[in-house]
């Protein structure tokens, strides 16, 4: 997975990125202010970037950054020179950061998340600096600060309740989810007979110590294929390389084109009873998971969490808050 020295190495170079806007913003800040803000300085830099932009995307490019981690220190203050621009009004902080990190090397994936972990520090200093700039002339109302906190607590308090940061190590649910993604594990709701809320297709999360050399409970991340049912059985059987519930083939989208599911015991189908989920990687090359004679079946009071599909798209964010949290835990235990 994504561990704390990754995080650590990460966030020293936002740092770096930051110094420069850090320094000129609070050096020249009233001067940009009263030269720049103005209605034909913001029309002009929002027609110049738009133009940058469209050269940019339509330019065949060699791309030899492909992941956050791989931008070096020196290119991490490069990134932080083409920040400083963000300061003239009419500027796209984000957008200027994606450009620079594209002429730098960096594909748009990379660009794009390194971009908003710049805007962690940049958002946090600027309203911290308006605040103590304003504070005391009375410009912010302290009614609205009050009320300001109370949100960020009861996001805090809400994330915190019903939600886990999980992070993917191994590939065996690539292409969905690659090693070092983090994301937002949401909580299964169990009935009374222990039947529980998930679905078909779902990406559930699976508590097991079968998975752990050492008898020790881990987490595994898998894809719900069936469940079986109070009233009747549920057939799932793997034939000419497809998997088929109750008869019917399943329609995997999330599957890679030329994917072949195949058997990895000598059982072929497999019946579900009530309270009885069969779960399978994206990846059925490498994955473990049910059609191994070890491992088979699992029940629902296994299954302590789902991601939803939705949250995938925002994964970045959820690797994001989980860097930074590991970012001060590290300052706080050294």
């Amino acid at each position: 997975g994504y561990d704390n020295i990754d995080s650590l190495k990460l966030w020293k170079k936002v740092i770096l990125s930051t110094i420069p806007v850090v320094i000129i913003g609070l050096s020249f800040d009233d001067w940009i202010t009263d030269n720049f803000y103005n209605i034909p300085t913001i029309g002009v830099m929002l027609v110049i970037y738009g133009i940058i932009f469209i050269l940019i995307e339509n330019k065949k490019r060699k791309c030899n950054i492909i992941n956050v981690k791989s931008i070096t220190s020196k290119k991490a203050i490069s990134i932080g020179l083409f920040q400083v621009l963000a300061l003239i009004p009419g500027t796209s902080r984000s957008g200027i950061t994606i450009i620079g990190g594209s002429v730098l090397g960096c594909d748009r994936k990379s660009s794009t998340e390194y971009s908003f972990y710049l805007s962690v520090p940049i958002m946090l200093g600027a309203s911290i600096y308006k605040l103590l700039k304003y504070a005391f002339t009375f410009k912010i109302i302290a009614k609205e600060v009050i009320i300001l906190m109370i949100a960020m607590l009861v996001f805090v308090l809400y994330l915190n309740n019903n939600y886990k940061i999980v992070d993917v190590s191994g590939s065996s649910m690539y292409p969905t989810l690659e090693s070092g993604d983090v994301l937002f594990m949401s909580n299964v709701e169990v009935d009374e007979y222990g039947s529980i809320s998930t679905k078909n297709g779902d990406i559930i999360i699976i508590e097991d110590e079968k998975f752990n050399a050492k008898g020790e409970s881990q987490l595994l991340i898998k894809r719900q294929i069936a469940k079986g049912e109070k009233d009747r059985t549920v057939v799932v059987e793997i034939k000419d390389g497809y998997v088929y519930v109750d008869g019917e083939m399943l329609k995997e989208e999330y599957l890679f084109a030329e994917a072949i599911t195949d058997c990895k015991g000598e059982q072929n189908r497999w019946e579900l009873n009530e309270n009885d989920v069969f779960y399978l990687g994206d990846n059925r090359k490498e994955s473990m998971d049910s059609r191994y004679d070890e491992y088979g079946l699992c029940s629902t009071s296994q299954v302590v969490g789902t991601v939803e599909e939705k949250a995938i798209s925002f994964k970045w964010l959820s690797k994001a808050i989980y860097d930074l949290s590991n970012f001060f835990k590290g300052i706080f235990n050294n």
